[in-house]
């Protein structure tokens, strides 16, 4: 296991020479991206239908990385604040959702807020599309898909090495278009997913998607007649000192360490690594984890309140 230094760890190393003659490969520096179907959406969805559409008969849209000329519709940054009882409950499923992915994957067990300050609706036409852009200032940014209806764009997540789209050994071996059509075969078939330069999710209706706030991105045009309707976000992921002071033993020696290397701790407010999704910081209800699986899809866990 590679520790957070710029070396590997002895037992790697070690692990390397007794295997004296095979060829180990370590992948570092992934970029993470998260998603999942929300069981149980619909409800949801329908009202969020209504409400942002009653929301942009009241004026006023932003020109961000929407096509304003092609008709897409940016809202105002400040959907959480509002009062809209869907978007609150949206709101909150953001959170849990959010906390649920740090804990499973990314996280020690230790104190931590979310702070999900932007939220904003989204309206594109057909025409309408949303240009290649980053979400500076954020950790975490995402969508929720509100209403997608078939061709009405993709999201296209960009490898953020752009060198490596010149350098990387895929790119000198690309073969061309001719060799792929003869042989009735697609490029990206042939190489693994750590190696794409972008990749591309379907916009699918109760689908929530979180990446990195520096992954560029943009969203394909809507070729549908329909409305294409979601919801982007960003969060900030902050350390709860308070609570870091109540439960961490031997706080002032662990804060002059450094607040930045890892900690587990055993103090008497315990936070279990959920292997769901998991109920929010304040648990209002026990979370059930529903089985179902997906080919070449993650788990569903069933979040509570949909």
């Amino acid at each position: 296991m590679a520790t957070l230094s710029n070396k590997q760890s002895p037992d790697k190393v070690a692990k390397s020479i007794q295997n004296r003659g095979n060829i180990e490969q370590s992948l570092y520096f992934p970029t993470r991206v998260n998603h999942v179907d929300v069981p149980g959406y619909e409800s949801l969805n329908k009202q969020l239908v209504k409400d942002i559409y009653n929301w942009k008969k009241e004026g006023g849209s932003n020109d961000r990385s929407n096509s304003v000329r092609a008709g897409s519709w940016h809202s105002e940054v400040n959907m959480h604040q509002r009062p809209e009882q869907s978007f609150q409950q949206l709101y909150q499923l953001i959170q849990k959702s959010c906390v649920a992915l740090i804990e499973k994957f990314v996280l020690q067990p230790i104190p931590f807020v979310i702070d999900c300050n932007t939220m904003w609706a989204n309206i594109n036409p057909k025409g309408g599309f949303n240009k290649s852009h980053t979400h500076p200032g954020a950790i975490f940014s995402g969508v929720y898909y509100v209403q997608a209806p078939e061709d009405c764009g993709q999201l296209v997540l960009e490898d953020p090495v752009v060198t490596r789209q010149f350098t990387d050994v895929i790119a000198a071996l690309k073969p061309d278009n001719t060799f792929l059509k003869e042989r009735n075969l697609k490029f990206y078939d042939l190489i693994k997913p750590e190696d794409y330069t972008r990749v591309t999710y379907d916009a699918v209706p109760g689908r929530l998607i979180f990446f990195p706030s520096y992954l560029s991105h943009y969203v394909e045009p809507n070729l549908n007649k329909k409305d294409r309707i979601s919801v982007s976000f960003n969060i900030n992921v902050l350390k709860d000192m308070k609570r870091l002071e109540t439960d961490t033993p031997n706080f002032e020696s662990w804060k002059q360490a450094g607040s930045n290397q890892s900690i587990v701790r055993t103090s008497k407010k315990q936070y279990k690594f959920n292997p769901g999704f998991t109920k929010p910081r304040q648990p209002l209800q026990p979370v059930q984890q529903n089985q179902k699986t997906q080919i070449n899809q993650p788990k569903i866990w069933k979040l509570p309140g949909t």
